[in-house]
């Protein structure tokens, strides 16, 4: 039986969900990335990570959907 409160989508798939939508905006993609997972199910998905300025935060909900995306230059 399968675990009901495993998300539907794993870690490595959300980064890579997040990592093809910011090249899809033109978004720079810079180390350190943090991923959470949220009570929701939603995956957050943070660039730059350790820095302000040049980084990414990409949503992304249980089916694979990128819900939200911002970046800030700065």
């Amino acid at each position: 039986m399968a675990n009901q409160n495993a998300p539907p989508i794993s870690e490595s798939d959300a980064t890579a969900i997040a990592k093809a939508y910011c090249e899809k905006q033109g978004w720079v993609w810079l180390a350190p990335v943090l991923v959470t997972l949220r009570p929701d199910g939603t995956w957050h998905v943070r660039t730059h990570a350790n820095a302000r300025g040049a980084s990414a935060l990409v949503v992304v909900d249980p089916t694979g959907t990128v819900v939200q995306g911002r970046f800030a230059r700065r």
